[in-house]
């Protein structure tokens, strides 16, 4: 491929010689994009480009991560039977309270078997 699609000099500043790709390739797409802006504008930037332009690229980058991960997270509470004061118990215990799997109730209770 050429060598602006393979190694596009923008992307190619840091001293270090480390693209931004090498960096962003770990890292879900919002976060990603969020460094590539802010990697642009630090190291110099694509040429014509507008550095106050891609610092808000950033930022409505950044912004929209932060929000997929507050939804994730209301989600994951909203979905957790633990979260809002559920069963605390695993299958095995239930099993055990019921009196399978050779245990009783009586004895998880604290009387005789």
């Amino acid at each position: 491929m050429k060598k602006n699609v393979d190694h596009p000099p923008h992307y190619a500043l840091n001293p270090t010689g480390i693209e931004a790709i090498e960096v962003t390739e770990h890292m879900d797409f919002l976060l990603g994009n969020t460094i590539k802006y802010i990697w642009r504008v630090a190291f110099g930037g694509k040429e014509g480009a507008d550095p106050v332009e891609d610092l808000e690229k950033a930022a409505w980058y950044l912004e929209r991560a932060i929000a997929k991960r507050e939804k994730d997270e209301r989600n994951k509470i909203s979905t957790d039977p633990t979260a809002s004061g559920g069963p605390r118990f695993s299958v095995y215990q239930d099993r055990e309270t019921r009196g399978e799997n050779g245990g009783s109730s009586e004895a998880l209770q604290g009387g005789e078997a």
